[in-house]
């Protein structure tokens, strides 16, 4: 097909789209654009079964509800691109970069191609998208059983309410990710990186986490029916071995902390059948990098934590009541239920923050219509960051916010009695 009529084919689409007179749906069906640049074009609702779109440029295309069954977009460019519901069934994307694109409630199953004179007629091939980047991507509701994403680079992606039981996600890096209630029953998670990935409520029935990199993920609420969590230890006692690495200026911990602290991740893991709660009451952890660690309910009571790194670390329910926390950097962490009465947050850092109340549930997970609150009750939180922190319904009488910033901090229902924020940056706090 030659530029000129691709160039017809998109201006009639076009007139289609808009119901104009003279327009035509595109039908570009086992055409080959290998290489061709159709960044920003509007190919909505297209027919493109078959096509081939190797090495493409479709930055921000619009490609929603196409069909794309069993196409090549092998290499393509696919950054910021709207694939909303569109048929990716069978669809080559091996090594495709996929940075932001929307893939929301799209088809990635197997397919196989009929009455064609292709050699590979009749043979259902899964959905390929190995060593494609698909950092930021948006694959909520989608359905991606089965399909092939070895090595894909999945930073920050939203997969909530995905369907992607038997998908191969072996060695991919999947840091910060969603798959909060998606279904990942038979997945392949081998040698993959889960960082601080949020999977909540997650069906991991009979997955295969062999040597994955789970410290720092949210798997509470998680089915782990079947999953050898052992398997992933020795990647974890690899993980915690950073802290015998720890930044210039900081001391090594003790390996007497470290295996307290690799007991902790499987007392979580396994809602308290193995391994044993941590418990630093009073430890100098001063100027450690404990950042993504999950350290839910675990006591660190007057534990000294002084310019330690946290970000991104979930402390659910944990006692930090008296802890020495000056300059701390506790940047993301999910700090639901805490409890830091009378702890010293001098010059802390609790950007994106969470430290909000939790909503308490029976034994049997149902909601008790309960909450337990934050507690920040004489907190000496002088000077500390606190932009767009959550702290709903927390308790903060008190506390002392003298010079601290709350720009766009959230206090919705918190106590705030006798709370001095003298000096304190308020611009844009919601209260209500």
């Amino acid at each position: 097909m030659t530029p000129h009529e691709l160039l017809e084919i998109l201006q009639k689409h076009a007139r289609w789209l808009k119901q104009k007179p003279g327009g035509a749906r595109a039908n570009l069906s086992f055409e080959t654009l290998e290489g061709f640049t159709l960044a920003k074009v509007n190919l909505a609702q297209a027919k493109m079964t078959g096509a081939n779109l190797s090495k493409c440029d479709l930055t921000g295309a619009v490609l929603t509800e196409v069909d794309l069954f069993a196409g090549n977009l092998s290499n393509a460019n696919l950054t910021g691109a709207d694939l909303t519901n569109a048929d990716l069934r069978g669809c080559d994307l091996t090594g495709a970069i996929m940075k932001g694109a929307i893939m929301r409630g799209v088809d990635l199953r197997g397919g196989a191609l009929f009455g064609t004179k292709r050699k590979t007629e009749g043979a259902v091939r899964q959905s390929d998208l190995s060593g494609a980047d698909m950092d930021e991507v948006v694959l909520a509701r989608a359905n991606v059983t089965g399909a092939n994403m070895t090595g894909v680079s999945m930073v920050g992606a939203d997969c909530n309410g995905a369907k992607m039981d038997g998908v191969n996600l072996s060695g991919a890096n999947l840091d910060g990710a969603n798959f909060q209630g998606v279904d990942m029953k038979g997945a392949t998670l081998t040698n993959a990186s889960l960082d601080g990935a949020k999977m909540q409520s997650c069906n991991l029935t009979g997955a295969d986490i062999t040597g994955a990199r789970i410290q720092g993920a949210h798997m509470d609420g998680a089915n782990m029916t079947g999953v050898d969590m052992e398997s992933a230890f020795g990647t974890q006692k690899t993980t915690l071995n950073h802290l015998s690495a720890l930044p210039k200026g900081s001391k090594p911990l003790e390996k007497s902390i470290q295996q307290r602290l690799e007991d902790h991740f499987l007392w979580l893991q396994t809602n308290g059948s193995k391994g044993s709660r941590c418990n630093l009451q009073g430890e100098d952890l001063s100027n450690v990098d404990l950042g993504g660690i999950n350290l839910s309910g675990a006591n660190l009571s007057g534990t000294n934590l002084k310019n330690a790194n946290l970000a991104g670390a979930e402390l659910l329910m944990t006692d930090m009541s008296n802890a020495m926390l000056v300059g701390i950097n506790l940047t993301g962490a999910i700090m639901d239920g805490t409890n830091l009465r009378q702890s010293d947050l001098t010059d802390a850092i609790l950007t994106d923050a969470s430290i909000s109340d939790v909503e308490l549930k029976t034994p049997q997970g149902q909601p008790s219509g309960r909450s337990w609150a934050s507690n920040l009750s004489g907190a000496r939180m002088i000077g500390a960051i606190l932009i767009r922190t959550k702290l709903e319904g927390c308790n903060l009488s008190g506390a002392d916010l003298s010079g601290a910033d709350l720009t766009e901090t959230i206090l919705r229902r918190a106590n705030i009695d006798n709370v001095k924020f003298d000096g304190a940056k308020m611009d844009k706090v919601i209260r209500h």
